[in-house]
């Protein structure tokens, strides 16, 4: 699933909606035909043509794969997610938003369309700001949607193309394929093909190799870039720029192979909680411009129906992955969370191993300075012994010892006898 926004927004409602909820499109019958699933597109039109700025809506798409099974349960538990994500902040009857499905293309795509208007304030209203944070929530949302429902993720190596396709000739090759017909392949496509089994066959490793090939088969390269190639075609003197990852500067055959993606459960609790901290961060923002009170979120909270789970936002739904309904979550979801209870007692057993360790290695420390000490001493009074014993010093005892060493050093603390004399004053 991939989140995408329109960069239409200027100008009456009529084009965008009647487009979206409309029968035919370019003169072709839809089937199955649009289906609004949430709002009303009519009081949406109203809304936006009423409004007096220049950029009056947004509108995108959420887009899933063929393979996405997408039930009735889990497109609305999206859509909570993705309004609870963009409006923060906003109670439901200060935004308006409407959603149209289609289906006419195989998979299932649902669009938006959003008055970019505050309704409590009348206020111009940005779901999707062109800022790193908003781009930052919006990837987080998505990931953390294909995780949750194992969709078809967009980062996935076997998603990645070998080149890049120019938008128009990409979109004829789209509909080809959606009426049944194989698509003509262009001149990069046939190219790069060539250049992969080359680099499978082992004999390209490297940029420098793609260019001698290149230059070999009788195409002129004026231009390297970081991430493409420009190349001049020998039949037609056509320069054509290729993009894709054998074209890269740092080029290396690993990055073409299509190894399955690693499935880290663990990663699902920890997009859940960077989401939360973003959408936290959006609804700070949106409750300072818009004059919203915590309280006022938090009364829509109990409004809501106790059972209806999926209608909550993300905020007040703490636990770890609790938001989700039971029949609706995917299957590696109980694995998850008996995954995050294995990590936590993993971290607790790892913090007192480390703590024992800690402890062992300062007895470790302390036993071997007291034993070098002992050591020293021992080799100390071995090396005295032998020297009276050389020149014949008779030996004296412990006690003798002792009380020489009491002679030599009086104790600083010992209290004054009466038979100590006093110290003499120079005037005395």
């Amino acid at each position: 699933m991939i989140i995408g926004f329109s960069r239409y927004g200027s100008g009456a409602s009529g084009p965008a909606l009647d487009y979206l909820t409309g029968y035919l499109t370019n003169g072709e019958a839809r089937d199955p035909k649009p289906e609004v699933v949430r709002g009303n597109p009519n009081a949406v039109a109203e809304i936006i043509d009423a409004l007096p700025f220049e950029r009056r809506y947004s509108s995108g798409v959420l887009s899933f794969a063929v393979e996405d099974r997408v039930t009735p349960e889990i497109q609305e538990d999206i859509m909570n997610r993705f309004e609870s994500a963009v409006f923060a902040g906003l109670p439901s009857d200060r935004r308006s938003i409407v959603w149209i499905k289609h289906g006419d293309k195989g998979r299932t795509e649902l669009h938006f369309v959003v008055p970019r208007v505050d309704l409590g304030t009348g206020k111009s209203l940005n779901i999707a700001p062109p800022t790193p944070a908003s781009r930052h929530l919006l990837d987080t949302l998505r990931d953390c949607i294909n995780r949750r429902y194992a969709f078809r993720d967009p980062h996935d190596p076997a998603c990645a193309r070998g080149v890049s396709l120019p938008a128009h000739i990409a979109k004829l090759a789209a509909q080809a394929k959606r009426l049944g017909h194989s698509p003509k392949k262009d001149f990069r496509q046939a190219v790069t093909e060539q250049l992969e089994h080359q680099a499978f066959a082992g004999t390209i490793s490297n940029r420098a190799d793609v260019v001698k090939f290149l230059k070999n088969q009788g195409f002129i390269v004026p231009r390297e870039g970081i991430n493409y190639l420009t190349i001049v075609r020998p039949d037609t003197g056509e320069r054509v720029r290729l993009k894709g990852n054998i074209f890269r500067e740092h080029f290396c055959p690993r990055d073409l192979q299509r190894a399955p993606t690693r499935s880290d459960l663990a990663q699902l609790l920890v997009l859940d909680k960077r989401l939360e901290r973003l959408v936290e961060k959006r609804a700070n923002y949106n409750r300072a411009r818009y004059g919203v009170e915590k309280q006022t979120e938090a009364l829509q909270i109990k409004e809501e129906l106790p059972d209806d789970r999926t209608r909550k936002s993300l905020a007040h739904n703490r636990s770890e992955f609790g938001e989700v309904p039971s029949r609706t979550r995917a299957p590696i979801y109980d694995d998850a969370l008996r995954l995050n209870e294995a990590t936590q007692r993993f971290r607790s057993a790892s913090d007192d191993l480390e703590f024992a360790s800690d402890r062992f290695g300062r007895a470790h420390r302390a036993f071997a300075n007291d034993f070098d000490q002992k050591i020293a001493t021992c080799e100390n009074r071995q090396a005295s012994d032998n020297i009276m014993a050389k020149y014949d010093v008779p030996e004296k005892s412990t006690a003798d010892t002792r009380e020489l060493d009491q002679e030599r050093e009086p104790d600083e603390d010992r209290e004054p006898d009466e038979t100590d004399e006093p110290e003499m004053d120079a005037d005395s």
